[in-house]
């Protein structure tokens, strides 16, 4: 009978825990790649393939491409109103994009006004009508988040800076930032294979502000992060700046 009980006891400390990985899926690499995803990916799951697919919008954006030659390959992904899944995590990375590229538009007739009054103007309601109808607002149909600034070094010099983002994510890196830097995983958390019973998921630590645990599916989203894919090995992640391969440890 001690014998029998040990060993449910066993069994279920097994079930209830992370599960470690012994190496990356072989599709991760055609991901974040230097030289862009080649031309065949093997291994890929077809219902990321769509994924894959963004990527390589992604690499033009990357290669500094004219926006102009990637900008209407988002329309694919932002047509529709996917609300879950792969489909809503691509939606939203695609409305990222749309708002760097609105970002450049609108900063181009602000700096206008910088140089002729030398400060940037307290609202941006008054260059609206300067702007193509579809940057008046973000991408998700809400106003600007805009607010003036100043140096960090001459705090008194109100105006010689601004900030602006989509009401959505007020602090979007711009368009040369989001270029310039990978998308990297959660600060802050340790992210896990967890596989209770039949229900696998995406198992989140984090320790800020408060230690806290999360289970998430794929499909799901978690903060800024959507959960593309996941096995033992490793999980697909997006956030607003592209996609985040990660291997367990």
């Amino acid at each position: 009978m001690f014998a029998s009980r040990l060993l449910i006891m066993v069994v279920l400390a097994a079930a209830f825990s992370p599960l470690a990985a012994e190496s990356a899926p072989s599709f991760f690499s055609a991901f974040n790649s230097k030289n862009g995803p080649p031309a065949d990916v093997a291994g890929i799951p077809l219902d990321i393939a769509a994924a894959l697919d963004f990527e390589r919008i992604l690499f033009k954006i990357r290669s500094a491409e004219k926006i102009e030659d990637w900008r209407p390959q988002l329309a694919r992904f932002i047509d529709g109103n996917a609300q879950k899944g792969t489909p809503a995590a691509l939606r939203e990375l695609a409305l990222a994009w749309e708002a760097r590229a609105r970002m450049l538009e609108l900063d181009s007739v602000l700096r206008e006004v910088y140089r002729r009054k030398g400060c940037f103007p307290a609202s941006v309601e008054g260059v609206l009508s300067q702007l193509p109808d579809a940057a008046s607002k973000d991408p998700w149909g809400d106003a600007w988040a805009y607010a003036v600034a100043a140096p960090s070094r001459s705090p008194q010099l109100v105006g010689q800076r601004y900030v602006m983002g989509p009401q959505r994510y007020p602090k979007l890196l711009s368009m040369e930032d989001a270029i310039r830097e990978m998308p990297q995983p959660p600060q802050g958390a340790t992210l896990a294979y967890s596989a209770i019973a039949t229900v696998i998921s995406l198992q989140i630590d984090s320790k800020n502000p408060q230690p806290s645990r999360a289970f998430k599916q794929m499909g799901e989203r978690f903060g800024a992060y959507w959960v593309l894919w996941l096995s033992r090995e490793g999980a697909l992640l997006s956030n607003t700046e592209g996609f985040v391969p990660v291997t367990f440890k």
